[in-house]
């Protein structure tokens, strides 16, 4: 799968269940506007909304802005909903954390951040029981992968397939990966 696919894959995959809850005749609820800044990057505005509110707002898919802001891999306005107080380990619907979005998408400088401010590294989201580990093996980010090992990262860790992230990396062809991998 390439990188283009895997992140739209990945977005879709977020999204999952969050949609069909809505009423059919009703409009969805618009967004925040600390999460639309957070998606957009807007480090100025998020900045000057961020004094004195609360940095997790939720929208109808319980996303917060950093899980918007790093899931578009927004280094500088993730440093400051984290600095704001922001909780590293915010979940969605599904239980994707921004952990698991900048693991599957090669952030290592958001890996590191979010590690820094206490996420939890060996995190299951609800649907596939994917880590953050095994997120990056399976797309293909071999950075992701070294890094999550280094920051201490459990490679023996199953998906509720049973599957490890070596398992993911043979099965996708991920070779460099997979020898990275018990």
């Amino acid at each position: 799968m390439s990188y283009r696919r895997s992140i739209l894959f990945l977005i879709l995959l977020s999204l999952v269940g969050c949609e069909e809850n809505q009423p059919q005749q009703q409009a969805p609820a618009p967004q925040p506007v600390l999460i639309q800044l957070a998606e957009r990057g807007d480090f100025p505005a998020l900045d000057r909304l961020l004094k004195g509110r609360n940095p997790d707002v939720l929208d109808q898919c319980q996303w917060t802005p950093l899980l918007k802001a790093v899931q578009n891999g927004h280094f500088a306005t993730a440093r400051r909903l984290l600095e704001a107080g922001a909780d590293p380990n915010a979940q969605d619907k599904g239980g994707y954390t921004p952990l698991l979005f900048a693991a599957a998408q090669g952030h290592e400088a958001l890996i590191d951040l979010l590690l820094d401010y206490g996420a939890e590294i060996d995190h299951q989201e609800h649907s596939s029981g994917w880590t953050a580990l095994i997120w990056a093996a399976k797309a293909g980010q071999e950075r992701s992968v070294r890094r999550l090992l280094e920051r201490g990262a459990n490679p023996e860790i199953r998906d509720f397939s049973g599957q490890r992230a070596r398992d993911w990396a043979v099965r996708k062809g991920w070779t460099a990966i997979a020898d990275l991998l018990p």
